[in-house]
């Protein structure tokens, strides 16, 4: 697909050598948006609730998006990470039971970490004051709007998606904490070869 539009781009006048990156990135941005709303679809489809899978990536791309989260180091683990998570997630939604004690406490948990943590930058596009504040401001907004949708979904006792909505912040949190991990354990190795 990012060929066949690169083609279409260039042959429109579109695309030069001062933007055939960006364009080409954005492309490949968009097949894997797609993909990963096919594959949670196709899955909670399989699994009995087409819409959960629309409802789960939605809620979690655009949580992710402000917030950041973990990020794989080769595209091949980014994508084996992407969908074995989300197959787990999808598992635990259409599988395993959540007392409304571990709601109540998790949903904390997750509003805590989002507001305290906030955004995790990625090494290649590093954020500037303005951007943080941005980010931040809108990770706390998106996270308090998809809490609010959750407890709507709870009310209506639409509990499949209260649970769906439930375990993309779920995921969105797993990835901000792996992200941290990750550079704290890096951050240590750096400080370890530099002591010796």
């Amino acid at each position: 697909m990012t060929k066949f539009l690169m083609n279409l781009f260039e042959k429109a006048g579109l695309v030069n050598e001062t933007n055939d990156m960006i364009v080409k990135t954005g492309i490949t941005r968009l097949e894997n948006l797609l993909l990963d709303f096919l594959f949670a679809s196709i899955l909670s489809c399989i699994l009995g609730n087409f819409l959960v899978g629309i409802l789960f990536e939605f809620c979690y791309m655009v949580l992710r998006i402000y917030a950041g989260g973990y990020h794989a180091s080769t595209p091949k683990k980014c994508l084996g990470f992407t969908y074995s998570s989300t197959l787990a997630c999808m598992i635990i939604i259409f599988i395993l039971p959540i007392t409304k004690y571990i709601y109540a406490v998790l949903i904390a948990v997750f509003i805590g970490t989002i507001f305290l943590m906030t955004p995790i930058q990625s090494e290649n596009k590093p954020l500037n004051n303005t951007e943080k504040k941005v980010y931040h401001r809108n990770s706390v907004c998106i996270a308090v709007g998809e809490t609010g949708l959750f407890v709507l979904f709870l009310l209506w006792e639409k509990h499949l998606y209260a649970k769906t909505v439930f375990m993309s912040m779920a995921l969105v949190v797993t990835g901000l904490l792996m992200e941290i991990a990750k550079k704290k354990v890096a951050h240590f190795q750096v400080k370890k070869n530099t002591d010796s």
